[in-house]
């Protein structure tokens, strides 16, 4: 019974200290360089029905429409997300946003820089939970550097590089 206790105090500890601590918004950028051509990478990102062949986070996804471009990402663990495009410029600029879960407001932006033979690319992501209680669950259960982690690893062997998290620079706000 004692031990319940402590646990359940624990945990209550580290709920207060979210919603007091939690900020409303967070932001992950990420830079990382492949030996393949913009052009390439341009493809394996852009192909959003093609993902599900290389990403070993996602389990399906649905392309609802073409004009504007949206589509649903379902998780392995079960999770349904609505993205839409924003804008584009091939073969270099993507913006996103994330329409559902409604009380989440989320953006990427995926920018790509030649570099020499090979491409930098520049991720972001950046979220916005204004709910305290989601805000708290996000914290918990939702960890955006760690998404964008295995966006990266998975884009890499996509591509047939070798990953190395330590040549990745990652900027969190």
């Amino acid at each position: 019974m004692k031990i319940i206790l402590i646990v359940v105090g624990i945990l209550f500890a580290l709920v207060a200290f979210l919603v007091v601590k939690a900020p409303e918004k967070r932001l992950v950028k990420k830079e990382a360089r492949f030996s393949t051509s913009i052009e390439q990478v341009w493809k394996q990102i852009r192909n959003i029905q093609g993902q599900t062949s290389w990403r070993k986070d996602v389990e399906s996804i649905e392309v609802i429409s073409q004009n504007p471009e949206v589509w649903v990402e379902i998780a392995k663990q079960g999770i349904h997300t609505k993205f839409q495009t924003i804008e584009t410029r091939e073969p270099n600029y993507w913006k996103m946003k994330v329409l559902e879960p409604e009380y989440l407001d989320a953006e990427w932006i995926g920018i790509l820089e030649k570099d020499g033979d090979g491409t930098k690319v520049i991720f972001q992501e950046s979220v916005r939970v204004p709910s305290i209680f989601y805000r708290v669950i996000s914290y918990l259960f939702f960890d955006v550097n760690q998404v964008m982690e295995v966006y990266l690893k998975d884009l890499s062997l996509a591509l047939g590089e070798t990953f190395d998290e330590r040549k990745i620079k990652t900027t969190m706000e």
